[in-house]
């Protein structure tokens, strides 16, 4: 037997009251999920396609309760349906009501946030700038009062040099002034002895003839030989027995 011949086999047959309320169960709770599936992805004229599929299921079984079960369930479920859509759109509006407080509740959290951040820079700097100029104020005082005692000290010095050179000058002007000490004599020199006179040379003996004789007195005469020539030749002319002069 073929599928077409059971299902128009089955369609002939008659069925029992118990089994048509059974049936009737199982379309009503088929069609219920079948509605709210439907109604929940693709809205209520999805929701009539789906109706119609399910009593022509349902018809299959049994022509003769299909078409009322089928027509209650749609009703209650158009109902159903209906305010759960309702629902929906609230708990939408809620959700964007919340998402809308969110939102504006965040952005002034952050806002606030960013002045609270933006306070606390500004405290800090400005605390950072007040200790700079208490400490640069501390060193400028400390500064000149360390210059007000170099010059204190140096002034006392000044007083106590001066003092003192007072006192040097008052001291010397009082005391004598000291007798110059007498330099020594210098000793006068020793005078040097005389030195002895040389002993005269004895006179030398001459021997010889004239001529001789003069030559050899030529060095008593501080004549040199060389002008023996000349004396020699006055010799000759002077007389015989005479020595010139």
């Amino acid at each position: 037997m073929t599928d077409d011949q059971k299902a128009r086999h089955t369609r002939g047959r008659r069925m029992s009251p118990a089994a048509i309320a059974v049936t009737a169960s199982i379309a009503a709770g088929s069609l219920g999920l079948a509605t709210y599936a439907a109604t929940a992805g693709s809205g209520a004229p999805a929701a009539e396609g789906h109706n119609e599929a399910l009593r022509a299921s349902v018809g299959q079984f049994s022509p003769t309760v299909a078409a009322d079960a089928v027509a209650a369930l749609s009703e209650v479920a158009g109902e159903e349906s209906t305010g759960m859509f309702a629902q929906l759109r609230e708990v939408r509006a809620d959700q964007d009501a919340a998402l809308s407080v969110s939102t504006g509740i965040r952005d002034e959290s952050l806002s606030t946030v960013q002045d609270a951040s933006d306070a606390v820079v500004k405290a800090r700097a400005e605390e950072r700038r007040a200790e700079a100029e208490k400490a640069a104020r501390e060193a400028a005082e400390k500064a000149a009062r360390e210059a007000e005692a170099a010059e204190a000290a140096a002034a006392e010095r000044a007083a106590e040099q001066e003092q003192a050179a007072s006192r040097d000058q008052e001291r010397a002007a009082a005391e004598p002034e000291p007798e110059p000490v007498a330099q020594p004599q210098p000793e006068p020199e020793p005078e040097p002895e005389p030195e002895p006179e040389p002993e005269p040379e004895p006179a030398p003996v001459y021997s010889g003839d004239a001529r001789g004789i003069a030559q050899s007195m030529l060095g008593s005469y501080g004549w040199g030989m060389d002008q023996w020539s000349c004396l020699d030749s006055l010799c000759r002319r002077s007389p015989a027995g005479t020595t010139p002069r």
